[in-house]
């Protein structure tokens, strides 16, 4: 076995036992093909303030032992934008929490452990805060890091979105990802993934993705998903 295959092993197996603990959890839109689901904000330009989704870690500074390390978040279109032909990206760390207002926030039932037998059980559902769609922040913090920068799609012609894309944003140190191109086309839809690297949220800190669409109009609404580990830190 080589040291890829090994490594990917030995995180499956990390992973497999962290679900039979209650510490990886998932949050979906609880409606799917339905429902009013959240769209991205019209931002034409790069902005510190506009994201199209947010995790916070709300436990207390020296009270709340718990990080969250993220998985994967899958954004689904369910309606297309307007005049966009770009969807650019790039990723915030800041240690405080910064969410402001606007979005979606899943809660129970669509939000908790993989592991039935701990679901609404004290201590074990997650202490994330998500939030998806018009996301809008408070000022960056003095110490924020930009750990990410990208563009996920591109189209020669507006509406940059089709109906049933899946933009897979992933958290890995990059092991098995194969290139593949980001111009797409509005009529086909298809999955389209970029990786972030790995990213941890400590107590009374968050993460979010700032997002940008060029000359955008109206923006494309989703259905989403959400998956991520709650780990102890050392004592």
């Amino acid at each position: 076995m080589d040291t890829l295959r090994s490594g990917q092993y030995l995180a499956g197996t990390l992973g497999r036992w962290l679900t039979v603990r209650g510490q990886y959890h998932k949050a979906v839109w609880g409606t799917p093909g339905g429902g009013s689901p959240p769209a991205c904000a019209v931002q034409t330009t790069f902005s510190t303030t506009s994201a199209i989704y947010e995790v916070e870690n709300p436990l207390p500074l020296g009270g709340g032992n718990v990080y969250i390390i993220p998985h994967f978040v899958k954004l689904l279109v369910t309606a297309a934008d307007s005049t966009a032909t770009d969807f650019h990206f790039s990723g915030v760390l800041d240690p405080k929490l910064r969410f402001s207002s606007g979005g979606f926030q899943p809660i129970s039932p669509e939000f908790g452990p993989v592991n039935v037998l701990n679901m609404n059980q004290p201590g074990v559902m997650p202490a994330a805060a998500w939030h998806f769609g018009p996301v809008v922040l408070n000022a960056a913090g003095t110490n924020r890091l930009l750990m990410a920068r990208g563009q996920i799609k591109h189209v020669a012609a507006a509406p940059l979105c089709s109906v049933g894309d899946e933009f897979l944003f992933t958290y890995t140190g990059g092991d098995g990802i194969t290139s593949g191109s980001i111009v797409g086309a509005a009529t086909t839809p298809a999955r389209y993934r970029a990786d972030l690297g790995f990213v941890c949220v400590p107590p009374q800190s968050s993460h979010a993705l700032l997002a940008w669409f060029p000359a955008i109009t109206a923006g494309f609404t989703f259905e989403m998903e959400a998956g991520w580990w709650e780990v102890m830190g050392d004592p």
